[in-house]
């Protein structure tokens, strides 16, 4: 159990942080939490119901909506940060008890916001607490009665929260903003799209790769479903000693890499890797490749300076600024666009990005892979390659790209694959996987 003193320290920041995502939402803030003056295990706490409420709004404000006298969006902001966190405290986590919880979160209302309103939140706290029943095992029949959790329970609720239309119902249980369901279900249909929303509950495992069998600790790696990856079940410390021991390890998806390994067949002397971000598919080119002078960078600067960290050992790697790369103007035979995206595919590991993507959000996302696109084929010699590639599952941002390529710049498609996440709560670790998209172009003879 947590002491009062780890609760109030860890409480107050995810409080300040929440509050000003309040301000935000839709559009929040990809910034980590700043835990920078607490302790490890403040700081474990905080992160912990500060990832909750992030992955599971829309529930969470589901749930509490339904105790209040009032719209949500009139009771004031600081106050909503108060409820989300308890809420996803009493819903989501379980090593504090539900006293605890409440009592901790009226006294920092009362002090903190004023004096009466400690009674507001404990008279919707308790409500929230008493809407529990029992933990259930896992079902696939997510009733109007039902809140699901990550690890495929869920708990009976004493009465209905959640609204009697399934496609209503999926948005509000698996956290998604309504229209994005609605454009799914046009695009996969009723039955997919609520396996896609049930997949982004799912907390995503950590998966390594490019580490040889043998050197993978049993107790600490399991064997994913694809050959040659492992879920990594050690602490974050652990797995960031072993990458410094290690920098040739990749945290790495099965569908990502993927994406990479469909040049296999292509040998370039030149890559440039325009959209480099952290620098994983730069490594991997590099392994991939190892004959051939690999260019990579990035236009933020954050992952700019990580991209320069995790190549700084590799000789055959030379990351650049970003005004630089055209100075390899019809240099590369081949280069990789992992482009900006919706994040559509990784929704369970980019929670946020659930209750911000719209039909403006994805044209203007649109908008902004073209101009990559035009401002990297320069770089291609005569017959070169490009490796388009995504997270997103959405068609605007894979096929219709790849299409447009094609019909704009002369290339015609060697290959293309889009793959759904896979995974459902409660299944094992192992069966899990992101979605996203590639397609492999060549650049015609005559142009």
């Amino acid at each position: 159990m947590y002491s009062v003193y780890t609760m109030t320290s860890a409480r107050h920041c995810v409080h300040a942080a929440l509050t000003r995502q309040i301000s935000r939402f839709p559009d929040l803030d990809l910034a980590p939490l700043d835990t920078h003056d607490l302790s490890a295990r403040d700081t474990g706490l905080a992160n912990a119901i500060y990832h909750a409420v992030i992955q599971r709004w829309l529930t969470l404000t589901t749930v509490i909506e339904s105790r209040l006298d009032r719209e949500w969006d009139q009771v004031e902001e600081s106050l909503r940060a108060v409820l989300l966190a308890g809420a996803a405290q009493l819903l989501l986590l379980d090593r504090i008890p539900n006293h605890a919880v409440i009592n901790e979160a009226v006294q920092w209302a009362k002090q903190h916001v004023r004096p009466t309103a400690g009674g507001f939140v404990n008279a919707v706290l308790r409500q929230v607490a008493t809407l529990r029943q029992e933990k259930a095992p896992p079902t696939t029949d997510w009733l109007p009665d039902i809140f699901p959790r990550a690890d495929g329970e869920h708990w009976q609720l004493t009465e209905p929260v959640f609204d009697d239309d399934p496609i209503r119902r999926i948005a509000q249980q698996a956290s998604h903003a309504d229209q994005f369901i609605k454009h799914w279900c046009k695009i996969f249909g009723d039955v997919t799209t609520q396996l896609l929303a049930r997949h982004n509950v799912i907390i995503p495992p950590i998966i390594l790769t490019a580490l040889p069998p043998q050197q993978a600790p049993s107790n600490q790696f399991i064997p994913h479903q694809q050959d040659g990856f492992f879920v990594f079940t050690g602490s974050h410390d652990e797995l960031l000693q072993m990458l410094q021991e290690k920098p040739e390890w990749r945290v790495q998806d099965p569908t990502a890499s993927a994406a990479v390994y469909a040049t296999s067949q292509i040998q370039p002397s030149l890559i440039i890797d325009v959209c480099a971000g952290k620098g994983t598919k730069t490594k991997q080119l590099a392994k991939l490749f190892p004959q051939a002078r690999v260019i990579a960078s990035d236009i933020d600067p954050k992952r700019f300076a990580v991209l320069q960290a995790a190549c700084a050992t590799l000789e055959q790697v030379t990351v650049v600024e970003f005004d630089d790369i055209p100075t390899f103007t019809e240099q590369a035979e081949l280069i990789v666009l992992d482009v900006p995206c919706s994040n559509t595919g990784v929704l369970a590991r980019r929670p946020e990005a659930k209750y911000r993507v719209n039909a403006d959000h994805l044209a203007d996302l649109v908008h902004l892979q073209q101009q990559i696109i035009t401002n990297a084929l320069p770089l291609l010699t005569g017959q070169g390659y490009v490796l388009y590639s995504t997270c997103s599952i959405d068609s605007a941002e894979n096929e219709q790209q790849s299409h447009w390529i094609q019909e704009q710049f002369g290339f015609h498609l060697l290959n293309e694959v889009m793959t759904l996440p896979a995974g459902q709560p409660g299944d094992s670790s192992t069966l899990y996987r992101d979605g996203g998209y590639y397609a492999l172009l060549q650049r015609h003879e005559e142009q």
